[in-house]
């Protein structure tokens, strides 16, 4: 292979402009491919810190977790409310019977009141 000199002469600095070009290119290129140390250390860093933050998220997760579950052991079981329930409805049978019992003294009642009434005029009116 023969160099020509004349034409070295003639394009040799768009040659070399077009060489220097390529090689900052490859430079520009390879620097953004891979990571310098500062940035490495500062992802670390970060990276750490969200870990530290998630870890205390994650704490306070679960003693909410730990209540909710102390809450609902302290419940009383399907047993124990359906007692309840009975117990309730008796109760319930037991007002309704008292409040009809009620009905019923308060009829006596106001018959005994007119009762005692005509009883008083009767000897207010006597004398």
């Amino acid at each position: 292979m023969v160099i020509d000199h004349e034409l070295v002469r003639t394009w040799g600095w768009l040659l070399a402009l077009a060489t220097n070009g390529l090689l900052f290119w490859i430079g520009w290129t390879l620097r953004k491919k891979f990571v310098t140390h500062e940035d490495f250390s500062a992802h670390l860093t970060a990276e750490e810190q969200h870990k530290a933050v998630t870890k205390e998220r994650l704490a306070d997760h679960d003693a909410a977790l730990e209540v909710l579950a102390d809450k609902v052991n302290a419940m009383p079981g399907k047993d124990a409310i359906h007692v309840l329930d009975l117990k309730l409805v008796n109760i319930q049978g037991e007002q309704s019977r008292t409040n009809e019992e009620l009905r019923g003294l308060r009829d006596i009642m106001g018959r005994m009141e007119n009762q005692t009434e005509l009883l008083i005029r009767d000897r207010l009116e006597g004398r």
